[in-house]
């Protein structure tokens, strides 16, 4: 922006000078000879010459500089819905954990048997249906805001880690697809599209 502001400063001392130098240049006398009537002829002269192209220099860059301002503004609004998309794929992503963390047996977490860590207790394998259900549920919501932050923000960096997590996560879930409903299968598949970004999109 300052450079910029420099850039039409020089400009503008450029036309200023340049007038001068034309005028007095094509008037052929010493500076000391000049009179009164002459300097009024040159005050006709700068401000019909020098005048528009200062003026159109004065416009140019207040539009540039509303431009630069706009250019501006987007980047703090494309900043800002980043870091609300960043936001709430961290908030699900702790959702999930504490989802992990429900037991469901005294000893038995979602997370020890999701993670391998244990096998499914029989005791448990009614809480764990419902508790992956519910757990799928927000997985989904998970892999829906990948897609958004891809689509909206960039498909590289953060997303490409969101990704990641996202597909770790269903891997883990694939294996008990039969406790998640008649349409468990086909909402697994969905989510893996939302996350590899081969969901065909009506154009």
């Amino acid at each position: 922006m300052k450079w910029i502001a420099l850039i039409f400063v020089l400009v503008a001392l450029v036309i200023i000078a340049g007038t001068g130098w034309i005028y007095f240049n094509a008037l052929g006398k010493p500076f000391t000879a000049i009179t009164i009537d002459d300097w009024t002829s040159f005050g006709t002269y700068f401000g019909g010459t020098a005048g528009p192209l200062l003026a159109f220099l004065t416009v140019a860059g207040l539009v540039l500089t509303l431009l630069m301002q706009n250019h501006q503004l987007e980047q703090v609004a494309q900043g800002d819905l980043k870091d609300k998309h960043v936001r709430m794929l961290i908030e699900i992503g702790r959702d999930l954990e504490a989802m992990e963390a429900q037991h469901l047996t005294s000893d038995v977490t979602l997370g020890d048997v999701l993670n391998g860590a244990s096998s499914l207790p029989s005791s448990g394998e009614q809480v764990f249906r419902t508790t992956l259900q519910s757990y799928v549920k927000v997985l989904g919501y998970f892999a829906q805001s990948v897609e958004l932050y891809r689509d909206n923000i960039s498909p590289y960096f953060d997303c490409r880690a969101f990704e990641q997590r996202g597909l770790r996560l269903l891997a883990r879930v694939e294996p008990y697809v039969q406790y998640l409903g008649q349409m468990g299968g086909p909402g697994l598949v969905i989510m893996r599209a939302h996350l590899e970004n081969t969901l065909v999109k009506r154009p």
